[in-house]
């Protein structure tokens, strides 16, 4: 997964090492490692940059983090695995995040969540299995779960509006 802004980009290495390179030279400007995951994918990690330089990781061991994009400074981190079993820690999977305001969404093989960006407190949790990318849509969120059913969930409340088979 792979990031540019302000002339510099953001890696996640299957080790899950956060790292950012000067897109001019390659070099690097910093380097941040977080909890190594026994199985060695670059499937299993996502990243996504707010427009005021906030850098958001989801790596492959469950660890959400914001971090500075300039420094690389660590604001905040937590685990969103539904178990403390390192084996469940190996599989996991998610989807990309969402950044909506002060906001950030993503989607496991075991919930949906949203998040507070700036504190990092979970604003709510909805028990549903997809890796699919959520779709904000003003006071909506859409999400196509692994076991194909289209949600509709209230963005404010994580409330599921309707749920459909397709």
């Amino acid at each position: 997964n792979i990031k540019i802004f302000d002339d510099n980009i953001y890696v996640i290495n299957q080790d899950n090492r956060i790292i950012c390179l000067d897109s001019a030279s390659g070099n690097k400007i910093w380097d941040v490692r977080t909890v190594a995951s026994f199985i060695k994918s670059q499937n299993f990690s996502a990243l996504a940059i707010s427009k005021k330089g906030d850098l958001f990781v989801l790596n492959s061991s469950g660890d959400l983090l914001k971090l500075s994009a300039l420094s690389g400074q660590i604001f905040w981190a937590l685990n969103v695995t539904p178990s403390l079993y390192a084996h469940d820690k190996d599989f996991f999977k998610s989807s990309d995040i969402v950044i909506e305001n002060d906001n950030i969404y993503f989607s496991t093989t075991s919930s949906l969540f949203s998040y507070n960006s700036k504190s990092g407190f979970m604003n709510w949790q909805l028990d549903i299995n997809s890796t699919s990318t959520p779709i904000i849509d003003g006071n909506n969120v859409f999400l196509l779960s692994n076991n194909g059913f289209f949600a509709n969930i209230d963005k404010s409340t994580g409330k599921l509006i309707w749920l459909t088979d397709v």
